[in-house]
């Protein structure tokens, strides 16, 4: 199996040739593409992203993702203004080529209602675009018979969007190890 690998390469350089050349000396083709020029993804400009994308193709990579920061806000906060903005990233996605878009589960509550419900709007703006939101979170419990992996929600990868899948990373005989596992509902 030949795994893929994606970056953030803001890590390397704020500025996109930094990105390019860290990203081209350690033979990363996939680039999870967080900020620019010290600019946010969710502040890009749909022409700006063309610039991002002519070059990105000059040197053979490729987006796999938007690391967004949607989801990353207060539950409290108000949620439509975030929503907008990504809604507007929709369209940065589609210009840099970048099928998946990560989100993050909110803060500020013990409630996963509504976690859920704000989720759920995500992936509605994104039906019939072609996007993967990934919700990056699952619930690992150890259970008698080792452990168990519980997907937040069963709907989240949806046909429409992707492969209902979650991918794990854990520890076994003191390595670290990644296996997608596949959601199913239960009763």
């Amino acid at each position: 199996m030949r795994f893929k690998l994606a970056a953030f390469a803001d890590e390397a350089a704020s500025d996109l040739t930094g990105q390019i050349d860290a990203m081209s000396r350690n033979d990363v083709e996939y680039l999870e593409i967080r900020g620019v020029d010290g600019v946010n993804i969710d502040n890009i400009t749909p022409s700006r992203a063309a610039e991002i994308r002519k070059m990105l193709d000059f040197s053979g990579i490729k987006v796999w993702s938007l690391g967004s920061p949607y989801g990353k806000i207060n539950i409290s906060d108000d949620f439509e203004p975030h929503l907008d903005k990504f809604k507007r990233s929709l369209e940065v996605a589609d210009i840099l080529g970048a099928q998946h878009i990560r989100l993050f589960s909110f803060y500020g509550t013990t409630d996963i209602e509504p976690v859920l419900e704000r989720l759920g709007k995500f992936i509605e703006a994104a039906q019939g675009v072609g996007y993967n939101p990934n919700e990056e979170h699952a619930f690992v419990d150890a259970g008698t018979d080792g452990y168990v992996v519980w997907a937040l929600r069963d709907d989240l990868n949806t046909d429409a969007t992707s492969k209902p899948v979650v991918m794990v990373m854990y520890a076994e005989n003191g390595k670290g190890r990644m296996q997608a596992f596949t959601i199913s509902r239960t009763s």
